[in-house]
């Protein structure tokens, strides 16, 4: 099994290309209005199912999270989820990782 650190992140989603552009233009608001607020962001499932992937979401937030000022929780790689049940919890500076929602929805999905 993976584990944090053995996953390749593509150049493609580090910079951004694969981010959808809402979040591209939330992040340039949030720039230009100078503010970089803490929030809690909460990943659930849709129905059923087996949780996968969350080795890979471990190495990018690894790459784009400060060292200080995070928390990031989750569930088990192969646990088994329920409809809405949270998955995944991230609490940073959105700028940190807002950019990369997009990515983190697909690589879980």
């Amino acid at each position: 099994m993976a584990t944090p650190g053995d996953f390749k992140i593509a150049r493609s989603v580090l910079t951004g290309y694969t981010a959808d552009n809402e979040l591209h233009r939330a992040l340039t608001i949030l720039r230009n209005e100078g503010i970089n607020p803490e929030v809690v962001v909460e990943f659930a499932a849709e129905r059923d199912g087996i949780f996968c992937g969350i080795n890979e979401v471990k190495t990018l937030l690894g790459r784009v999270l400060p060292e200080t000022g995070r928390e990031v929780w989750a569930l088990e790689e192969g646990a088994t989820v329920s409809p809405g049940e949270v998955a995944l919890r991230i609490t940073a500076p959105y700028g940190s990782f807002g950019l990369y929602e997009t990515a983190l929805c697909g690589t879980l999905s």
